[in-house]
């Protein structure tokens, strides 16, 4: 569900209450996977099988969560040269301070 929530931006069975969702999602009732016209067709049928796959009725037919991070990875790379090349890298493991347990050294220069 939360990869559904990710691509849509949404909130799932927006209308509903608890016991119709549980009810729906039971008999095997999904949220509807619909893209806008501006995402790349390759890309909507990737990302859909990767929710239907993870959405499987029955748990042990479901794909687990590496291979879905596995999916992921190959759509990015078979995708990645649709993006402008100018665009930042994302950053290092460790280049965020979370938890503040970095020391900060000086001040930041804000231009």
């Amino acid at each position: 569900m939360l990869l559904w929530e990710l691509a849509f931006e949404k909130i799932p069975y927006r209308n509903l209450k608890l016991e119709k969702i549980k009810a729906l999602v039971t008999k095997g009732g999904r949220e509807i996977i619909k893209f806008g016209k501006s995402t790349p067709e390759e890309v909507q049928e990737a990302y859909k099988k990767i929710i239907s796959d993870s959405w499987k009725q029955i748990p042990h037919e479901r794909i687990s969560f590496l291979k879905i991070l596995s999916m992921l990875e190959e759509l990015h790379n078979s995708i990645i040269h649709m993006f402008d090349a100018n665009l930042p890298d994302l950053l290092d493991n460790e280049a965020l301070d979370l938890d503040g347990s970095n020391e900060v050294n000086g001040d930041l220069d804000i231009p």
